[in-house]
């Protein structure tokens, strides 16, 4: 019976992990966000000022930024708001290299901890069926 409760306890530290690998990616998505969101306010040939969105407001400018963000996780470069001044330049790369290293660690390490999951399971399945045969 104890090790049916490690089985979980160890399952539930798993999953732990999972979910605090995916607020680390969201805690970097909206500090890339954030930076963007500055690059854009800070020279009037920015992507904030070319699609007049100075009016729109912050938490306008920042969920575009937020999707912007994201985009560069995925690898693929996607800007419909095109980068135009050097400062976005410069950042977009970063944070397109940056993004796409840190989309593959994630899938590593989400990969890797799917398989610990699946091997403690198949564990306690067959500590189960252990102590199913013991008890007939």
């Amino acid at each position: 019976l104890n090790s049916l409760m490690d089985t979980n306890s160890v399952m539930l530290n798993l999953i732990i992990s999972i979910v605090k690998s995916i607020c680390a990616i969201i805690l970097l998505v909206h500090v890339i966000a954030c930076v963007w969101v500055g690059i854009g306010r800070v020279d009037e040939e920015a992507w904030v000022f070319r699609k007049g969105l100075l009016e729109a407001g912050s938490s306008h400018q920042y969920s575009i930024a937020f999707l912007w963000s994201l985009t560069q996780f995925t690898g693929a470069f996607a800007d419909p708001w095109g980068d135009q001044t050097k400062g976005e330049r410069v950042f977009s790369t970063f944070a397109l290299l940056f993004g796409f290293l840190m989309a593959s660690c994630f899938v590593s390490n989400i990969t890797s901890l799917m398989t610990q999951i699946s091997m403690v399971a198949n564990h306690q399945s067959h500590q189960l069926k252990v102590l199913t045969r013991y008890l007939q």
